[in-house]
């Protein structure tokens, strides 16, 4: 089967290649990648599979994308080929609501509802203590900046970023932290981040980055 990623927001290599192993991997056959949206899987599926299972399955694995099914035959004796082709659910181009949306992420109360307070004004802002379940609201909330706190009681800022940018590649995200050295700074960029905000965060800073990621 070719499974083919139409989508302007389509998912990191890596991603779509563990998605795929992990649904086909209990299936004699292999997986191949032979482009970076386009991939190949020879799978076993037997004599009379249910095509409407696969396509349930693999859209469960891409929950933020949509998925159409196309079958071909190419033998007598039942060797067909399926075109799974995958596209966005949502439609880039325009908001569903003018008023924008934050995430702050932060173990510090004082910072998340100063930083709260401040966003308020630009739209709404979500709060979590954590980074634990980060991702399924990114994909429900599609916020249009996420701050993120440098160190987290379950792990890295940086970590929960990379998670976000592996399924959403233009996420804005914005690292916060009290240590603002260059060195802290550089490793944010170099890992994705779109900008840096020092603690406590002022009006005029956050503004100044809201205006810089709206454009």
């Amino acid at each position: 089967m070719d499974v083919l990623f139409d989508a302007t927001q389509r998912p990191e290599p890596d991603f779509i290649a563990e998605q795929l192993e992990d649904y086909f991997g209990a299936i004699d056959g292999a997986i191949f990648q032979t482009k970076s949206d386009e991939f190949v899987v020879l799978a076993k599926l037997g004599p009379h599979p249910d095509i409407n299972v696969v396509k349930s399955g693999i859209s469960r694995k891409f929950p933020d994308h949509k998925c159409s099914v196309a079958i071909r035959d190419i033998s007598r004796n039942g060797l067909q080929t399926i075109e799974i082709r995958i596209k966005s659910a949502q439609t880039p181009v325009m908001k569903r609501s003018a008023e924008k949306k934050f995430f702050v992420i932060d173990d510090d109360l004082f910072i998340r509802k100063t930083l709260g307070h401040i966003l308020s004004a630009h739209g709404t802002a979500f709060e979590f203590s954590d980074g634990a379940h980060v991702e399924e609201n990114y994909m429900k909330e599609e916020p249009d900046i996420v701050f993120i706190d440098l160190h987290l009681p379950d792990g890295s800022g940086i970590d929960v970023m990379n998670r976000i940018l592996l399924r959403w590649p233009a996420a804005n995200i914005v690292i916060i932290s009290a240590d603002s050295t260059a060195d802290n700074v550089l490793q944010a960029q170099a890992k994705g981040s779109k900008g840096f905000l020092g603690k406590p965060p002022s009006k005029e800073k956050v503004q100044k980055i809201i205006k810089s990621l709206s454009g």
